[in-house]
C-alpha cells in the first residue's frame, strides 16, 4: 500500500511508510495524528479535503507549517514567541527529466574559500547587461565543472528564458539536459553540503553515476534562512540497457 506524503518543498510523493505528522493546507498548521481539534474538524466535514501528511516533524516545518496550539502546545508557545528550536530536515532526493536551461554567463576560476565572492562578482557583471537588454529573466544558477586540484571551474549566471545578446565575459551556457539526480536545500548557502551528501549518497545506494558537471538553482530570496530554496542537480549516466 502506498501513500501520498508531503515534502519539504511542499510537493504530494509517493510513499510506502504512513505519515506521522498531519496539517491543514489551508492554515498552514501541522499536529498529531490524535489531535483532538483536528479529529473534531474532520467530524464536522470539509477539513479532510485540505488534509496532509508528513513523515517527519522536521519536514512540515521547512514546508512552512507551524506547530498546532492544542496538540503541541510547547512547540506553539516557542514558535510564537520566535524561539523555535532548528531541527534538521531529511533531504529527500528526486529523479527529474531535465531540459536545458539557457543562462547568460560569466565563467570564474575560484577556490572553495572565494567561491561566494567570485559568484557575487560574476552576478555582478550579468544583472546589469540583462537590465539594459530588458531581457526576460528567471533564477540565479551556477554550474560547477571538473577543474585542477583545489580549484573550482564555475560558469555564474541567470536563467534568461528568451535569450539575451552576450557581450564581453558574458555568454551564453546552456545546462546539461537528461536524467538528473535532485535535492531540495532549506537554509542557509553556507550548509549547502548536507544536499550534496544525500545525492551522493543517493547515487551510491543505488548504483547510480554522476555525469558531468553538477548545478544549483538559487529560489527567491527570502529574509528568513530558512526559507531560502536552493535545488542542486546532478547530471546520471544512462542506466545500462538489458
Amino acid at each position: 500500500m502506498s501513500y501520498i506524503l508531503t515534502g519539504a518543498d511542499g510537493r504530494p510523493y509517493e510513499s510506502d511508510e504512513k505519515g506521522q505528522w498531519g496539517g491543514h493546507r489551508g492554515t498552514k498548521i501541522y499536529g498529531r495524528l490524535d489531535c483532538p481539534s483536528a479529529l473534531r474538524a474532520i467530524a464536522r466535514g470539509g477539513y479532510a479535503r485540505q488534509r496532509v501528511f508528513f513523515a517527519h516533524e522536521a519536514t512540515a516545518i521547512a514546508a512552512g507549517y507551524r506547530p498546532c496550539a492544542t496538540c503541541c502546545r510547547e512547540r506553539y508557545d516557542a514558535w510564537k514567541a520566535g524561539r523555535g528550536s532548528v531541527i534538521d530536515v531529511p533531504t529527500q532526493v528526486r529523479i527529474e527529466l531535465a531540459g536545458p536551461r539557457i543562462l547568460a554567463a560569466v565563467r570564474a576560476v575560484t577556490t572553495p574559500r572565494r567561491l561566494g565572492t567570485d559568484i557575487i562578482r560574476c552576478l555582478d557583471q550579468v544583472w546589469p547587461l540583462l537590465r539594459e537588454q530588458s531581457a526576460r529573466t528567471g533564477h540565479n544558477v551556477v554550474v560547477y565543472h571538473s577543474g585542477e586540484s583545489g580549484e573550482l571551474v564555475i560558469d555564474a549566471g541567470v536563467e534568461v528564458p528568451d535569450g539575451f545578446a552576450g557581450r564581453g565575459t558574458v555568454r551564453r551556457v546552456d545546462t546539461p539536459g537528461g536524467e538528473v539526480a535532485v535535492a531540495a536545500h532549506y537554509g542557509d548557502y553556507a550548509d549547502l553540503a548536507a544536499a550534496y551528501t544525500a545525492l551522493e549518497q543517493w547515487c551510491t545506494a543505488n548504483g547510480r553515476h554522476q555525469a558531468g558537471p553538477r548545478w544549483e538553482v538559487y529560489g527567491d530570496w527570502d529574509d528568513d534562512p530558512a526559507r531560502r530554496r536552493t535545488d542542486v542537480y546532478f547530471l546520471l549516466h544512462p542506466l545500462a540497457g538489458p
